[in-house]
């Protein structure tokens, strides 16, 4: 994959925040981002799905669900369409 443009979605996912809590509306989820860490030693996946004008999210697992930024939502989006494949090496 093209480096900048995998940076770019990076980018945008680590401006992810929640704004606040939510106690329901969650469906299926439209995005699944997988993060791994600690050398392939932790995985953690979390589902986001849009409620509304918002959008949900919660840890695989977990009951938590927190409303996030329908901007960042939205540019995450945006980041991941853009991604391009490597350009092919010239040797």
């Amino acid at each position: 994959m093209d480096e900048e443009s995998v940076e770019s979605l990076v980018s945008a996912l680590r401006a992810l925040t929640a704004t606040k809590f939510a106690t329901a509306g969650f469906a299926a989820p439209q995005i699944v981002a997988t993060v791994t860490s600690g050398d392939g030693k932790h995985m953690e996946k979390v589902l986001i799905a849009k409620s509304g004008a918002e959008y949900l999210a919660k840890r695989e697992n977990e009951p938590a669900l927190y409303v996030l930024d329908a901007g960042i939502v939205e540019g995450i989006r945006s980041a991941a369409e853009k991604i391009k494949p490597a350009a092919a090496s010239q040797e």
